[in-house]
């Protein structure tokens, strides 16, 4: 996905659904991550490896968003269930 797309929809079109949308977070913390392997070599480890960390962080909280909106859609579903 290139990241010069706007995120807003445009008048003819529909809002992005919510997996674009985190799965856009997850490639800019990846493009991340990356930039800061080629860029930084840190005291603290071996720059690879705190890339991977980030990478893994953006993979949790693309994770952890995916469980959050499927309750909401679970919830939303048992409201609606006796109507």
């Amino acid at each position: 996905m290139p990241s010069s797309t706007p995120i807003e929809a445009l008048p003819n079109q529909s809002p992005p659904s919510p997996i674009y949308l985190i799965r856009s977070a997850i490639d800019s913390q990846i493009q991340h991550a990356e930039l800061a392997n080629q860029a930084t070599l840190s005291p603290f480890g071996d720059p690879s490896e705190i890339a991977m960390s980030h990478y893994y962080t953006a993979i949790f909280e693309h994770v952890v968003c995916l469980a959050e909106f499927s309750h909401f859609r679970l919830v939303l579903t048992m409201l609606l269930l006796p109507y």
